[in-house]
């Protein structure tokens, strides 16, 4: 059986708003769901999964896929960094698609969300069906504890469409995004576990 397991650890966006104490005293869910249909098998914390909050990292994926879907990106993209020093070293050099996955590294994700432009992006949130859709935080803000927010049981059903590549978006673009998302993973001798 293949099964997908989604787990958003919530706290480092969010205030103190779950019922429960899990994850080593964080607030946060777990969703275990079943990769074949979407249901729903296990879950902690359910009513946090269904509240909404800003997507912060995460957006990165949804921010991917438009990014392979309109050609402002491919594989081989490389995003120069622009010389401004951040507190996390491994942002402060030239990036690729994988590589700011991996690392989350918030001046590429505002770079393709200014690249595309806020009509652009809004009109993908509309397609992906993305949470409140809400982008008028700005093009360079609005995932980063500003208006756009997305639970984490619709991120889930995202990632789970993803996976499954049901997504409304090309297969390419679709691939691209879970090869970055994977190819971490796998680079460090994960395979097969």
């Amino acid at each position: 059986m293949k099964i997908l397991v989604i787990l958003f650890m919530l706290a480092s966006c969010v205030p103190a708003l779950a019922q429960e104490k899990l994850f080593d005293n964080r607030d946060g869910c777990f969703l275990l769901i079943r990769l074949k249909d979407g249901s729903l098998l296990e879950s902690a914390n359910l009513a946090q999964a269904k509240e909404r909050f800003s997507p912060c990292s995460t957006f990165k994926i949804a921010a991917a896929l438009m990014a392979f879907e309109s050609g402002a990106m491919t594989p081989e993209t490389v995003f120069r960094w622009n010389g401004v020093r951040e507190d996390r070293e491994e942002c402060n050099q030239d990036q690729t698609p994988a590589s700011w996955m991996e690392r989350s590294v918030v001046w590429v994700t505002q770079q393709i969300t200014r690249q595309l432009g806020p009509a652009k992006v809004q009109k993908y949130l509309s397609v992906l069906k993305y949470g409140n859709q809400d982008f008028s935080g700005g093009v360079t803000q609005a995932w980063l504890t500003s208006s756009l927010k997305i639970s984490a049981q619709e991120q889930a059903t995202l990632m789970g469409q993803l996976v499954r590549r049901k997504l409304p978006f090309s297969r390419q673009a679709q691939d691209q995004t879970v090869q970055i998302l994977v190819r971490p993973y796998l680079s460090r001798g994960h395979a097969g576990r």
